[in-house]
C-alpha cells in the first residue's frame, strides 16, 4: 500500500540534534505500500546568540581578527530564509552595560546586521577590566534585561578571551552558572556553548590551560567546542561555530510511524523529487535508522517569496518484516 506523509512546512522544524547519522541504502525484496499522516511536527527556528567578548587590554589582535571575519559569519544567517536569529553582545567587565541587542533588538529583521556588530565591537574596545568575569556577568545581564531571551529559543553563547574565567571572584561557580542558566532557556531548547580561546591545549596556543578550565567543562558539558584564537586567520574555525548554531534548527528531522524499506524512501516537495545523500554531493535529505526518521539538511528548496503553507511529501513502502 502506498504511504504518504503530508507534512506542513512551519519555517524551521526541530526533532532532534543527533550528530552521528548515517546514509543507508538498502535493497529489500518490495513491498506492499500504505498511506497515513504525520502529526508529530514541531518547529524551533529561532536562536539566540550571545556573544561574550574580553575587552581587556591584551585582546585587540583577537578582536581584530574576529571583526576581520563577521562578514561571513553573519552571512550564514542572514542568508537563511526563515532563520529567526537574534544577537546580543557584551563584555566580560561585570560593570559594563551591554554593547548591543539587550536595550534595542538586533536581530533577522535589522538593517545591516554586519555594520551594527562590527561598530558595536569596536565601540566595545579594550579599556574593561582585566579581571575577565563571564559566567557571572551572562547571568547577571541575562537579569537585567529579561526580554533578550525568546521563550522558546535556542541559546547559544560564544566566549572570545586569552583569559581564565573568574566568576571565582564573586563566589559564583560553574555549576551555579549551569543551574542558572537552565531557568531562562526552555527544557525542549538547545543551551551550547563555545570558544574562540587563547588557551594551550586549543590548537596550537600559549596562554593558561584549557584541559580542566571551567570554559572546557562548560562547553563540553553542552556539547559546543573551542577554537584557537591564537590562529592568524581563523576564518573557518569561526564559521563551523555558525554552522554548528544553524544545524541544530536546519536540520529538520520527520519520524515516521512504520519501519520503511529504506531503498523505497521518496521525498517530494510541489512534485518534485528532492535528492538524496551526503549534503556536499547534492543531497537535500538523508534517513536516520536509530531515529527511524528522514531529515532535511536545509529549507533551501523554499522559494523566499513562498509562505509556510506548504507541503512536503514522503513517500515508502513498509517493511513489515521489521521486528
Amino acid at each position: 500500500m502506498n504511504k504518504k506523509i503530508l507534512i506542513f512546512l512551519s519555517g524551521i522544524f526541530l526533532f532532534s540534534c543527533s550528530k552521528n547519522s548515517d546514509f543507508l541504502n538498502l535493497n529489500p525484496e518490495p513491498q506492499n505500500r500504505n498511506t497515513f499522516s504525520l502529526t508529530e511536527v514541531d518547529s524551533g527556528g529561532e536562536v539566540d546568540i550571545l556573544w561574550v567578548v574580553d575587552n581587556s587590554g591584551s585582546m585587540s589582535g583577537i578582536q581584530k581578527k574576529v571583526k576581520d571575519n563577521l562578514t561571513e559569519f553573519m552571512a550564514l544567517f542572514t542568508s537563511q530564509t526563515n532563520l529567526r536569529w537574534k544577537m546580543g553582545l557584551i563584555s566580560t567587565d561585570k560593570e559594563q552595560k551591554p554593547f548591543l541587542g539587550f536595550e534595542k533588538p538586533f536581530d533577522y529583521n535589522s538593517i545591516d546586521p554586519v555594520d551594527q556588530i562590527t561598530n558595536a565591537m569596536t565601540k566595545l574596545g579594550k579599556g574593561g577590566s582585566d579581571t575577565e568575569i563571564s559566567f557571572y556577568t551572562v547571568n547577571k545581564q541575562l537579569n537585567n534585561y529579561p526580554d533578550f531571551l525568546r521563550k522558546e529559543a535556542h541559546f547559544f553563547v560564544i566566549y572570545v578571551t586569552d583569559e581564565v574565567e573568574q566568576s571565582f571572584e564573586m563566589r559564583y561557580t560553574t555549576d551555579d552558572y549551569m543551574s542558572d542558566m537552565k531557568t531562562f532557556v526552555s527544557s525542549y531548547a538547545i543551551f551550547r556553548n563555545y570558544g574562540v580561546l587563547n588557551f594551550k591545549g586549543v590548537g596550537s596556543c600559549g596562554g593558561p590551560t584549557y584541559s580542566g578550565s571551567e570554559f572546557q567543562q562548560v562547553i563540553e558539558k553542552t556539547e559546543g567546542f573551542a577554537i584557537p584564537a591564537c590562529k592568524e586567520n581563523f576564518a573557518k574555525e569561526m564559521l563551523a561555530i555558525g554552522e554548528d548554531i544553524i544545524s541544530v534548527v536546519i536540520k529538520k528531522n520527520f519520524l515516521l510511524k512504520q519501519k520503511p524499506i529504506i531503498d523505497s524512501i521518496r521525498v517530494y516537495y510541489k512534485g518534485i523529487e528532492l535528492p538524496f545523500g551526503p549534503e556536499e554531493d547534492g543531497g537535500v535529505w538523508y534517513y536516520d535508522d536509530q531515529m527511524n526518521s528522514v531529515n532535511l539538511y536545509h529549507t533551501g528548496f523554499v522559494s523566499k517569496d513562498e509562505k509556510i503553507e506548504q507541503f512536503l511529501e514522503i513517500e515508502f513502502d513498509v517493511d513489515e518484516f521489521d521486528f
